[in-house]
């Protein structure tokens, strides 16, 4: 678990309004672990200092300090959709050297990145399963035109040998573990930035299993992309970047718990 970092060891010096303090806190506790020190630093003591420019402003026509303090956070925004607006902000517009991920955006680069290396990962198994064939024997103890009468062409003749196993495992696994590791790695909007790397490499999927016809696999491939990876590989990152939100949530509301009294008034 990440320790919580007071606002002092940012070189930051608590706001002398309790309303202000609660706020900035927050934001920190939300920053914390999803951004640099340098970049948290700085967008707190930005968001400090508007809260305090705007609060004087309404001091000035009279409001009460309390009541100044909660137009000011009003006006600017909860420290929930603030702290995502800038964790977006920043983890979208790091400095990158890759020219994809500038393009594609670095969430969505990442996940294409991801998925688009095992796709091409998975189709050049397809290849080398097509030319050099396992040289295992033949274990099912049915005759080939029986088999063929439970499983017909397209589907993959299943004789058991590792390549087989492969051939079913690796579909059925990768969409699972990419989604999670996507809702792990991206802050924000995973789901959106798998779906998205998907798509193409969906239909490039049915581009190359044209061109590989007559074989069938490739083709298979990209019908089993379509019904299971993208629906199976966004719910995984949905899933993964949920149960993150929440461990989140659940670190802030001890952090609340744990401020004495006086600051929570």
């Amino acid at each position: 678990m990440i320790a919580f970092s007071p606002l002092h060891e940012l070189g930051l010096d608590a706001p002398e309004h309790p309303g202000l303090e609660r706020y900035v806190t927050e934001l920190n506790l939300r920053l914390l672990g999803l951004v640099s020190d340098e970049e948290r630093a700085r967008l707190i003591e930005e968001s400090l200092g508007h809260l305090e420019a705007t609060a004087q402003l309404y001091e000035d026509r009279g409001a009460h300090p309390d009541i100044a303090v909660q137009a000011a956070i009003a006006s600017y925004g909860d420290a929930k959709s603030v702290a995502e607006e800038c964790i977006l902000s920043w983890y979208e517009k790091q400095t990158v050297s890759s020219p994809i991920l500038r393009k594609l955006g670095r969430g969505r680069g990442i996940a294409f990145g991801l998925f688009g290396c095992a796709d091409l990962a998975y189709l050049i198994f397809l290849q080398i399963r097509v030319f050099l064939p396992s040289p295992s024997g033949f274990h099912v103890p049915y005759s080939p035109a029986q088999v063929r009468s439970i499983f017909p062409e397209p589907l993959p003749f299943p004789d058991m040998t590792p390549q087989f196993f492969v051939l079913v495992g690796y579909p059925l696994l990768v969409p699972i573990l990419l989604g999670w590791l996507c809702g792990r790695i991206i802050p924000l909007r995973a789901t959106q930035s798998v779906y998205l790397a998907l798509m193409p490499i969906i239909v490039s999927s049915y581009l190359i299993g044209a061109l590989l016809l007559p074989s069938t696999e490739p083709l298979l491939f990209a019908v089993v992309q379509t019904l299971f990876w993208l629906p199976v590989g966004v719910f995984s990152a949905y899933l993964s970047s949920w149960i993150a939100r929440v461990r989140r949530e659940r670190r802030i509301g001890r952090a609340e718990c744990a401020r004495p009294p006086s600051q929570n008034r």
